[in-house]
C-alpha cells in the first residue's frame, strides 16, 4: 500500500467548501499505513493537487483547479453532478495518491462565486486589469438554482473605503438565467463613464487615482438571508495625474464591513431577502479601442428628412451569405484569442509584430512549444508559403488586415476539398522495437481522434453558405486546434460555445452592430466565385401566406433528358450540366435514412431540406436519391437508394409543401417534367411521392451536393 493517501470526503455536496489533506486531521478510522513524518519535511510547493474529469475514454486535467500544500480546499460546482468521472490526484515529491469523487446534490440554493472574464472568456489577473472599451463577462456560479433568474449589477465604487459606502453609482443592471450551474451577463466599460467616475470623490481624496474601482454584484430572491463577499477590480482613470506619494493598498471586499448593499440599506424596504455576492473589478485609467460599442461611437447627424429610408435600404443590402462567412471567421478568432484589432499583429505566445508587408516567418518558443503562427487566424509560415499560387490568383499581396481575412477564406475554400493522406489516419511516431504500452495507447488515441475525418472533405466556405455549420466546424478543426473535434489533442472550445459565438456574431453582422469588425469589403464572396443574396431575387417569389415559406421554380424543360438503362444518376448529372452546374457526385452526400431505408435520420433530413432550399434560392436544381419500393440496389453506395432524379422547384397546395422534380426514368418530356411530379413533406421532414403513372412510390434517401 502506498504511504500517501488523500483524506477528505469522497462524496462532497456541491457548493460546500471541503478540505483535503495528506494528513489525517479528520479523525478517520481507516487503518491506513501512513507515516506522517515521511512527508513532514516537504514544502507546500512540493505537494501538488489536481482535479481530472473523464471525457469519453480519456482523463482531462482541469488546470484552473491546481493547488499546492499539505491541506487544500475545493468547492465543487453544479456542473460536477453531470461528470462521468471526477478524480482528485495529489503528487508529493513524485509519490501519488488518487481519490475518486462523486458529488452530491444540495437542497440549499446558493451563489458560490463570480468569475470576471474578458471577451475571450479568459480570467483577468491583477497584472492585466480591464480598461475602458473592454467587455466584462460576469459568470455567476450557483448550486440548486437551475433556471433561476439572477440579477447582476455593475457598480462604480465612489465611497470612502474606510467608511460607509453611500455614494456608489449603479452603472447597469442585467438579468440572466442559470443554466448548467452558471449564469452569464456582459457589461461594456463605456469610455463615457470616465467623467462619472472622476466626478465624485470620497471625503479627503484629491482625485480618483490611477485606477477606478468597480464591482459586480449578483443576487436572487430567497427566504434565508445570506451574504458572500469577494475581491473587487479597478479600472485605470484616463484623467489621472499621478502624485508623488505611496499608493494606498487595495482592500479585498472580504475584509470590509458589511456588504455595500447592506450598508446602503437597499434591502430595508423589501420584505424578501436576497442571496448576495460581489466581485471587484480593476479598470485601468486608459481607453482601449479593441471592443468599442458602435452605439457609443461618434454619430453623423443627417438633415435629410428621408434619412430613415436610406437606413432601411442599407439594411437590406447586407448579404446574408457574406454575414455567415464573417460570423464564422470571427468565431474562429475567439478560439485563437485574436478577437480584436490587435489580433492582426499577434504572434504565438502573444508577441506583437509591426511589419505587415509579409508573414513574419519567426519561430517562437514558449511553454515547451515552437510555433510560427501569426496574425488574426494564427497562420503558420509554411501554410502561408504554400498558398503562394492562391495569393497570386486572388491578388493577396501582403499580410495586412484585409489580406489575413482573405487568406482565411482561401484556406477554408481550397485546403480541405480532398481527404487527408493515409499517414494522417495511421501515424507512427515510434519505432516498433522502441514502443512501450503507453506509446501504443497514445498512438491508438490519436487514431481514434482522427478517424472521424475519414472521407470528410468539402469547400468549407460553401458549407458555411449552406448553413452546415457543424460540418464546417469539424473540417476547420483540422487547421484550428482550438475547435471541437480537433485531432491534435489540445484543449478546445465546445461545439455549444462555437455555435453560440457564431449565432451571436451572425446577428451582429445582419444588423450591422458589430462589437469588432473584419476588414473584408462588401461583395468579397464574388471575388472567390460565390453568389451573393442580391443575385438571388430572380428565383424567389417571396413568402407564401399559406405555408409561410418561399416558393421557387427553376424548371427549364429544355434541360430534361431521359436516362439510358441503369443510368439514372448519369442522366441526372447531365441535367445539371445543362444548367451549367457540376454536381451530384458522391462527395459528402446527406443521407436522410439508414442503409436499409427503415429509419429516418432527423438531423440529416432537416439538413437535406435546408440544402435543397439554399440551392433553389440560387436558381440551382439538386440531385436526390430515392427508394422506389420496387428494386433493391446493390451497386449504389447508399444501399437504400434505387433511383436518382432532379429537384427543380418548391411550392404548396393549401399550405401543404411539395418539391417538383424532373424524372429521368420517364420516356417523354410531358411525363418527365410534368406538374404532377411532386414530392410532399411527410411529418415536416421526409419527402415522399409517386411517379407520373403512379407505378412507383418514391421516398428520398439522400441529397447530393452541387460543387
Amino acid at each position: 500500500m502506498s504511504k500517501l493517501k488523500i483524506f477528505g470526503k469522497a462524496n462532497p455536496v456541491v457548493g460546500i467548501k471541503e478540505y483535503y489533506s495528506i494528513h489525517d486531521f479528520f479523525g478517520s478510522s481507516d487503518p491506513a499505513s501512513l507515516d506522517p513524518s515521511h512527508f513532514q519535511s516537504l514544502s507546500d510547493e512540493q505537494i501538488k493537487w489536481s482535479i481530472w474529469i473523464l471525457d469519453g475514454v480519456s482523463w482531462l486535467k482541469i488546470t484552473e483547479n491546481n493547488k499546492t500544500g499539505k491541506t487544500v480546499h475545493y468547492t465543487f460546482s453544479q456542473k460536477s453532478l453531470n461528470r462521468k468521472g471526477i478524480r482528485m490526484l495529489v503528487d508529493a515529491n513524485g509519490e501519488k495518491a488518487v481519490l475518486d469523487i462523486t458529488t452530491q446534490k444540495t437542497s440549499q440554493s446558493k451563489i458560490i462565486k463570480i468569475d470576471l472574464l474578458d471577451s475571450n472568456y479568459d480570467k483577468r489577473t491583477p497584472d492585466k486589469p480591464f480598461a475602458y472599451g473592454d467587455w466584462i463577462i460576469a459568470r455567476v456560479h450557483c448550486v440548486a438554482m437551475e433556471r433561476y433568474p439572477i440579477t447582476v449589477t455593475l457598480w462604480e465604487d465612489d465611497g470612502d473605503k474606510a467608511k460607509q459606502d453611500t455614494t456608489n453609482v449603479k452603472i447597469e443592471v442585467k438579468k440572466g438565467n442559470v443554466l448548467n450551474g452558471t449564469a452569464e451577463v456582459s457589461f461594456y466599460l463605456n469610455p463615457s463613464h470616465v467623467w462619472l467616475a472622476n466626478a465624485k470623490l470620497a471625503p479627503g481624496d484629491k482625485n480618483e487615482g490611477a485606477t477606478h474601482e468597480y464591482y459586480v454584484t449578483a443576487e436572487f430572491l430567497e427566504k434565508i438571508p445570506k451574504r458572500v463577499a469577494s475581491m473587487n477590480t479597478n479600472v485605470p482613470n484616463p484623467d489621472y495625474k499621478p502624485e508623488i506619494e505611496k499608493p494606498k493598498p487595495q482592500i479585498p471586499a472580504s475584509n470590509k464591513e458589511p456588504s455595500k448593499k447592506e450598508q446602503k440599506g437597499i434591502n430595508k424596504s423589501e420584505q424578501k431577502v436576497h442571496d448576495y455576492h460581489e466581485q471587484k473589478v480593476t479598470v485601468q485609467n486608459k481607453v482601449v479601442f479593441n471592443h468599442m460599442d458602435p452605439i457609443n461611437s461618434l454619430m453623423t447627424v443627417s438633415v435629410d428628412p428621408d434619412w430613415w429610408k436610406t437606413k432601411e435600404e442599407k439594411k437590406h443590402q447586407i448579404c446574408e451569405y457574406e454575414a455567415r462567412v464573417k460570423a464564422f471567421l470571427r468565431m474562429l478568432r475567439v478560439g485563437e484569442g485574436t478577437d480584436s484589432e490587435r489580433g492582426y499583429t499577434t504572434q504565438f505566445s502573444g508577441k506583437q509584430f509591426s511589419n505587415m508587408s509579409n508573414h513574419p516567418h519567426e519561430i517562437i518558443s514558449a511553454n515547451g512549444y515552437f510555433s510560427s503562427a501569426a496574425g488574426a487566424y494564427q497562420i503558420m509560415s509554411d501554410t502561408y508559403d504554400g498558398l503562394e499560387t492562391y495569393r497570386t490568383k486572388y491578388n493577396i499581396l501582403n499580410f495586412n488586415q484585409e489580406s489575413q481575412d482573405r487568406l482565411c477564406i482561401v484556406i477554408l475554400k481550397h485546403n480541405y476539398t480532398t481527404d487527408r493522406p493515409n499517414s494522417f489516419y495511421n501515424p507512427i511516431y515510434w519505432k516498433n522495437k522502441d514502443k512501450t504500452i503507453r506509446d501504443v495507447e497514445k498512438e491508438t488515441k490519436i487514431k481514434d481522434r482522427r478517424k472521424k475525418f475519414k472521407g470528410q472533405q468539402a469547400d468549407i466556405i460553401k458549407l458555411i453558405i449552406d448553413n452546415d455549420i457543424k460540418k464546417a466546424t469539424l473540417l476547420s478543426s483540422l487547421c484550428w486546434a482550438s475547435l471541437p473535434d480537433s485531432p491534435y489533442g489540445q484543449p478546445t472550445k465546445t461545439i455549444q460555445e462555437c455555435k453560440a459565438n457564431y449565432e451571436k456574431f451572425l446577428k451582429e453582422e445582419l444588423t450591422n452592430q458589430q462589437t469588432w469588425k473584419l476588414h473584408l469589403k462588401e461583395g468579397f464572396l464574388k471575388e472567390f466565385g460565390y453568389s451573393c443574396c442580391a443575385e438571388q431575387t430572380e428565383f424567389q417569389s417571396g413568402s407564401c401566406d399559406k405555408c409561410n415559406e418561399n416558393h421557387y421554380d427553376v424548371a427549364k424543360t429544355e434541360h430534361w433528358i431521359t436516362q439510358k438503362p441503369h443510368e439514372c444518376w448519369a442522366a441526372s448529372v447531365k441535367i445539371l450540366k445543362n444548367y451549367g452546374i457540376i454536381g451530384g457526385t458522391n462527395i459528402n452526400p446527406i443521407y436522410t435514412v439508414d442503409q436499409k431505408g427503415n429509419k429516418l435520420n432527423v438531423q440529416n433530413a432537416q439538413a437535406g431540406l435546408d440544402y435543397i432550399d439554399s440551392q433553389l434560392k440560387l436558381g440551382k436544381p439538386v440531385i436526390v436519391g430515392l427508394d422506389d419500393n420496387l428494386r433493391k440496389s446493390t451497386y449504389n453506395t447508399h444501399k437504400a437508394t434505387d433511383h436518382f432524379f432532379v429537384i427543380v422547384g418548391k411550392g404548396c397546395e393549401d399550405g401543404n409543401i411539395y418539391y417538383r422534380f424532373f424524372d429521368v426514368g420517364s420516356k417523354i418530356s410531358e411525363e418527365g417534367t410534368a406538374e404532377k411530379n411532386k414530392l410532399y413533406l411527410q411529418d415536416n421532414l421526409m419527402l415522399v411521392g409517386k411517379s407520373y403513372g403512379n407505378t412507383h412510390n418514391y421516398t428520398v434517401t439522400e441529397v447530393r451536393r452541387n460543387n
